[in-house]
């Protein structure tokens, strides 16, 4: 009986654990974006966090070279718009002074998008780079 029960438990957490097409993601309220408006030639970021139990109670704090643009949640996507040239977007935990954060160089392109997942682990958040296909599910 313990072991059915333990089996039923762990196949829960690991179906939460999967990585969920964008559209199944809920976009991160307005709230909590605090990204310049687009411009002409931007580039486009887009991340996306997984529905992993780890690290889902805190909102992640989300940076494009040293400025804030988001706040994300879990389950959740924000897309921001970024000038070209090189950019560094970082994940932090709420106390990074504690929990490890990570970060991308992005050559950005005017007009292009780049996706990424964010997924937690035990040494903190952590950016995946995707393609759009995998984004959408295909």
């Amino acid at each position: 009986m313990t072991r059915a029960c333990a089996a039923v438990v762990i196949a829960a957490l690991l179906a939460g654990c999967v990585s969920a097409p964008i559209a199944e993601l809920r976009p991160t309220p307005p709230e909590r974006i605090f990204s310049s408006a687009a411009q002409p030639d931007s580039a486009f970021v887009t991340l996306m966090r997984s529905r992993e139990f780890m690290g889902s109670a805190v909102d992640l704090r989300i940076f494009a070279n040293g400025t804030k643009v988001a706040h994300l949640a879990w389950a959740e996507r924000v897309t921001f718009p970024v000038a070209p040239g090189e950019v560094i977007v970082e994940v932090q935990h709420p106390t990074p002074s504690l929990i490890a954060s990570d970060s991308a160089v992005i050559n950005a392109v005017a007009k292009q998008h780049y996706y990424y997942r964010v997924t937690f682990s035990v040494d903190g958040p952590r950016l995946v780079r995707t393609t759009e296909a995998s984004a959408k599910g295909g």
